[in-house]
This record gives structure tokens, C-alpha cells and sequence, in this order.
């Protein structure tokens, strides 16, 4: 495996090299190109449907060349090539191996098939993003790359219950953000996070779509086709950060549950984190527009009896008494107005809509049901670790209303504290998929989002 990695980084930098030479026939054309090298590990996080086991997250390696082309100092768009291996391992929940078919002891020339307990998947890939690029000239500045990329699988080695090949290739989505900071006039040291989502099933007739979080290290060279000599003074200025742009870095705690329509359920609220960056761009001396990316979990738990385990739901006896906690992982972009109060805006509320995009959704926790016969009856534990992915639509929109306090702390930096409610405006679970059962009767809302998030912030200035 290891020669095989070589051998194709060797490959992947020849193809590099050679786009560059044929792309950049100018020095115009050249004056906003930029291109690198990164490494790090990614954590693989598979998607799906799971009631009978659990996923593990497993390290994997990453590695690839990037290239970069920025016309201005917000927009571009980035390429490249890397090179990972993905680790997927599932345990049952079930103890023993069973066969896989019916068979009789008497038959000696028959060999039974058995399910295997431990489902081991690992897939190589060569991928090729498509993104493009936001950046916010900050020191460090700060980048948002979302895309498209395509993935082609290089070597694969699988120990499941499947007899059939997996696919070959994939598509789907990519999201990154990172942070660059300048060590001279052409060379950047990067920090970056990526998380990839498969959109298409990689076994036929099983909902597996292949997903990762990789975060990498990279250095960024920006001077190849510059001539001899030149030396231009490049001057960064700050905007202050009192009524300018300015970008604020935070992380918290928030505390959700969810709102039903209809009696029945004994849920309760969940900690979840929540992190990410707000830019705050000014409207006028007391308003600003504020927007962001951020990763937020909301969730709740269950502690009733249910034929389910993410949700209250009995038909006519209920088969387990559920204590378990559903947690659903957000991307969410904000768009609110942020009103700044007293002399000198030390005060704030602000308000507005967001969307908010799913990464995963889970349930864990522990069930006990009952099992008895003509002369026993014991209590079975089950331990509950399930991926209901499918369950829960792709996207949450809600209005959110915030509050919070600004602290300054030396030069033109300011720390924030603040809090901030949100409403869903939808049921998280797809209704559709629920017919037959009593979990949407009389159209009443199952659960919608609601939380309250406790965080604090550092306030920078953005340079223009």
C-alpha cells in the first residue's frame, strides 16, 4: 500500500505541473494563481440507514496538491487532486454468527454461508474538487470553499455480506474552510478543514454513501511567473473595529429539544456543541448585516415506551422502554440584522432567518424489552447506536433572536459573549416515510428544533 501511495503522488504531481505549464501562458493570466501541497488525516464518517450495529470513526490518511486561482482578494475558485483512504468498520449488535441460509446437520455435502459480526470496508480514492472560493482578507485571512468534487476508487479491500462489487466512482458535495497566514510575500502556511458527502449509493440496493472530515496542513506559493526584480509593496490596512467589518470566531454550548403538537412522548433537552465564525458588515452606525457558517448539533432525548427508539411511537403494546438521545449535526448559515445599543454599541440584539444543511443524524442510547416463553422470562438490554440518516430531511430552516455583550480587550480586538433562541420552522422527520404508523397522526408536528446556545467570541478586524 505504501509504493501504491508514492506511485500515485509521484503521478499526481506530474499532472499538476503540467496544467500549470499549459494554463499559465501569460504573466496576466498568472498574477492571481496560487498552488500547494497539503497532508493530514481524515476521519471517515459513512452515511446511511444502520439499525443492527455501529459505525466506527477511523483515521485514514490524506494527502494532495491543490491549485488556486484569485482574481480579487474575495472570489476564486479552486482545483487539485489528493490522494485518501477511507476505514470503515461495523459491529452488530448481535452476538453470535448465524448462517446466512437454512440448512440441515444431515446434509453433509452442503457448506452454509455465515454473516459475519464485523463488516470491514476500505476504500482508496483518487478525488478531483470542483469549489469555489470566499476569502476574508483578515490576518489570518479566512476561506470558505464549497463545491462539487468526483472520486475514483483506486483500490478497495471488503469483509462484508455482500456478493457484489462495490462502485467504482462517486460524486458529491465538498465544504471547506480554513485559515492562511502569510510567512512572506508569496508563501502561506494553511490550516484546513474539508468534510465530503457521497451522493450515490456505493453497494446496489444498500443506502451506503461514502463521507469524511479530513483537517490537513498545507504551504500556499504565490510567485512562479513573477519577473525578475520586481518587488511590489503590498500594505495591509485594517478596518477598526468599531461601526467596520469585522469578523467574530465563537464557540458554545447549546442546549435543544424539540417541539411536539401532540400529548405522548416523555422527551427532554440535550447538550450539543456549536462553533463557527460570524462577519458582521455594517449598515449603518448602530446596524449591521451579520452572516456566517457554523457546525451546530441539535437533538433530545427519549425516556418512554416505544416500538421505536428515536421517537415515542406504540402501536398496540409497546415492545421497549427507550432511553436514548437523537442528536442531528448541522451546517448553518445564518442571515440576520444586528442592532447595535448604547453610546458606544457595547450592546446588542439581533434577529433573523437561517438554513441550516444535515451532515448526520444519530441515535444512542440503551432499550430493554422483554422475552419469555412457557417456563422463562429474562429482561434483554439492547444497546442502541443507530444511524437514521434517511429519517431526517436534508435541510432546516427557522428565525433565530440573540442577544450578547461586547468586551474590548487590547488594540482593535474585542472578546463577545452572547445568547442566542432558535425555532424550526418544520418537523426534522420526513413525513412521507412514515405512513402506516401513528408517529403523524392528524398531521400534528412530531419535532421541530428549538434551542438555546450560550457562546462566547473573538472579535478581529478585517483588513481591506
Amino acid at each position: 500500500m505504501y509504493f501504491i501511495i508514492i506511485g500515485t503522488m509521484r503521478r499526481l504531481c506530474a499532472l499538476i505541473c503540467f496544467f500549470i505549464v499549459i494554463s499559465c501562458n501569460s504573466v496576466s493570466f498568472c498574477q492571481g494563481f496560487s498552488a500547494g501541497f497539503f497532508s493530514g488525516v481524515n476521519i471517515s464518517d459513512i452515511h446511511g440507514n444502520s439499525y443492527f450495529g455501529k459505525w466506527k470513526f477511523k483515521p485514514g490518511p490524506v494527502q494532495g496538491i491543490f491549485i488556486d486561482f484569485n482574481p480579487g482578494k474575495i472570489l476564486g475558485f479552486s482545483t487539485g487532486m489528493n490522494y485518501s483512504t477511507n476505514y470503515y468498520e461495523h459491529k452488530s449488535y448481535i452476538e453470535n454468527i448465524y448462517p446466512a441460509v437454512e440448512f440441515t446437520f444431515s446434509s453433509s455435502s452442503f457448506i452454509p454461508i455465515y454473516y459475519s459480526p464485523v463488516e470491514v470496508m476500505d476504500f482508496s480514492f483518487i478525488t478531483i474538487p470542483a469549489q469555489l472560493k470566499f476569502t476574508i482578507p483578515s490576518k489570518p485571512a479566512l476561506t470558505l470553499s464549497p463545491g462539487i468534487f468526483w472520486s475514483f476508487v483506486q483500490d478497495y479491500n471488503v469483509n462484508n455480506n455482500f456478493r457484489y462489487e462495490p462502485s467504482k466512482s462517486d460524486f458529491g458535495f465538498i465544504y471547506s474552510a480554513g485559515l492562511s497566514y502569510p510567512v512572506s510575500r508569496d508563501l502561506d502556511i494553511l490550516l484546513r478543514v474539508r468534510y465530503l458527502i457521497g451522493r450515490k449509493d456505493f453497494y446496489e440496493s444498500v443506502n451506503y454513501r461514502h463521507g469524511s472530515f479530513d483537517l490537513n496542513l498545507g504551504v500556499s506559493f504565490s510567485g512562479f511567473f513573477e519577473k525578475t526584480g520586481e518587488s511590489p509593496d503590498i500594505k495591509v490596512e485594517t478596518d477598526t473595529a468599531d461601526g467596520r467589518l469585522n469578523l467574530v470566531y465563537f464557540a458554545g454550548t447549546a442546549l435543544s429539544w424539540n417541539s411536539h403538537g401532540r400529548e405522548g412522548g416523555n422527551y427532554s433537552s440535550s447538550l450539543g456543541p456549536s462553533a463557527g465564525f460570524r462577519i458582521n458588515i455594517p449598515i449603518s452606525k448602530k446596524t449591521e448585516f451579520r452572516t456566517g457558517i457554523s457546525f451546530e448539533q441539535t437533538g433530545y432525548t427519549l425516556n418512554d415506551s416505544s416500538d421505536v427508539f428515536y421517537g415515542y411511537n406504540i402501536v398496540d403494546e409497546a415492545k421497549y422502554l427507550v432511553d436514548t438521545r437523537t442528536t442531528i449535526d448541522y451546517i448553518e448559515i445564518p442571515a440576520s440584522l444586528k442592532f447595535n445599543i448604547g453610546r458606544r454599541n457595547r450592546f446588542f440584539i439581533n434577529t433573523g432567518p437561517y438554513l441550516a444543511v444535515k451532515l448526520n443524524t444519530r441515535t444512542a442510547g440503551e432499550a430493554f424489552s422483554e422475552e419469555e416463553n412457557s417456563s422463562t422470562f429474562r429482561i434483554v438490554k439492547n444497546v442502541i447506536y443507530d444511524d437514521i440518516e434517511r429519517l431526517v430531511r436534508d435541510n432546516d430552516t427557522g428565525w433565530a433572536f440573540g442577544t450578547g455583550l461586547t468586551i474590548p480587550l487590547f488594540g482593535k480586538y474585542n472578546a463577545e459573549v452572547g445568547l442566542l433562541y432558535k425555532t424550526g420552522f418544520r418537523d426534522v422527520f420526513d413525513a412521507t416515510l412514515f405512513s402506516g404508523t401513528n408517529l403523524y397522526d392528524n398531521k400534528k408536528t412530531v419535532i421541530r428544533n428549538r434551542s438555546l446556545t450560550v457562546h462566547l467570541g473573538f472579535k478581529v478586524p478585517v483588513s481591506r
